[in-house]
């Protein structure tokens, strides 16, 4: 079956900071590869030593002590009985003398932080990262430990570590913070959406493309030659949470233009058929980060392998040469 592109127009969005803005009966286009363009709509345990007829391992018998016969008149002593305490109640050693979460955030390069958590009790479990209003869950590893980088969303970005009831909290200082200009898309499952950026005129899968399969890198941007995206969150947790940010160092940027930025939805055997929701935040004019609220009733069954691909949900980044 060939893969189609269902490009969905969002009307009437109002994106504001605190705001919602719902993606509710859209236009869209059904586009094959042939060029076509047709109009469609979305809608809304036994041991088996133990099993009789197993047979049981041969091997030597403990000797027989010969039984002792008392005599008459003889009474056996009785067992002695220990005055309450004298055995002391069971202890069960702790793996590590010290359970509490540790956390650490060290900027990196730019916008760039590295997060370090470690549960020394808590290995292989899940671990919640929020900063601010965006939020993702990943796993701790053998040991308990956890590491992972983010783009910061604010010149002093708080971070929070939240795993097996306990939370701790770090700041860190982003002293560049508004030379890059960047978006977010969260979301909770499997719901096939992506951030896709177009930089300065770049087709779907030419250069200049920024989506999760050519993210690039924060040295791209930290060297003014472009942005780049980081995928937040672990994919094998069927519930957890997932965010996608996109950074361009528009403060440094060496010629004028603008960065093409869509949401892409694909249809998958797990989103089919169902109501997908997620969330959109970018920079207002007051560097407070807006966010806007989003609701795609996905296409049936039939329809898994196309794409629909969400316009004006997020903003167009404006670059101008410095």
């Amino acid at each position: 079956m060939s893969k189609k592109l269902r490009v969905v127009v969002v009307k009437g969005l109002a994106v504001l900071t605190f705001g919602f803005a719902t993606v509710t009966g859209a236009t869209h286009l059904v586009q094959s590869n042939d060029g076509a363009l047709t109009v469609a709509d979305l809608g809304r345990v036994q041991l088996a030593s133990a099993q009789p007829g197993v047979p049981t391992a041969a091997g030597p018998r403990a000797p027989q002590l010969p039984a002792r016969a008392l005599t008459p008149g003889e009474v056996l002593s009785p067992l002695v009985k220990l005055p309450a305490g004298a055995v002391p109640a069971p202890t069960f050693a702790r793996t590590h003398a010290n359970c509490e979460l540790s956390f650490i955030a060290t900027l990196s390069s730019g916008t760039m932080v590295d997060l370090d958590a470690r549960a020394p009790c808590a290995p292989n479990t899940r671990i919640a990262i929020r900063q601010g209003d965006l939020v993702f869950d990943s796993m701790t590893d053998d040991s308990g430990r956890f590491h992972t980088s983010v783009p910061g969303l604010d010149r002093m970005a708080t971070f929070d570590a939240e795993i097996a009831g306990e939370t701790k909290r770090v700041n860190v200082n982003i002293p560049d913070f508004e030379v890059f200009d960047r978006v977010a898309l969260q979301w909770q499952g499997q719901t096939g959406l992506n951030i896709h950026a177009l930089e300065f005129g770049a087709t779907h899968g030419g250069d200049g493309h920024i989506w999760a399969s050519k993210p690039q890198s924060a040295h791209r941007a930290v060297n003014a030659r472009g942005g780049f995206l980081t995928r937040l969150g672990l994919e094998t947790l069927s519930d957890g949470r997932m965010a996608e940010i996109y950074v361009y160092p528009a403060g440094q940027a060496h010629r004028a233009g603008a960065v093409r930025i869509s949401v892409e939805a694909e249809i998958t055997a797990l989103s089919c058929g169902r109501l997908v929701t997620g969330q959109a935040l970018q920079s207002g004019a007051n560097g407070a980060l807006a966010i806007s609220e989003l609701t795609i009733e996905m296409p049936g069954c039939d329809a898994i392998g196309d794409i629909l691909v969400l316009k004006n949900l997020i903003r167009d980044m404006k670059v101008a040469a410095n």
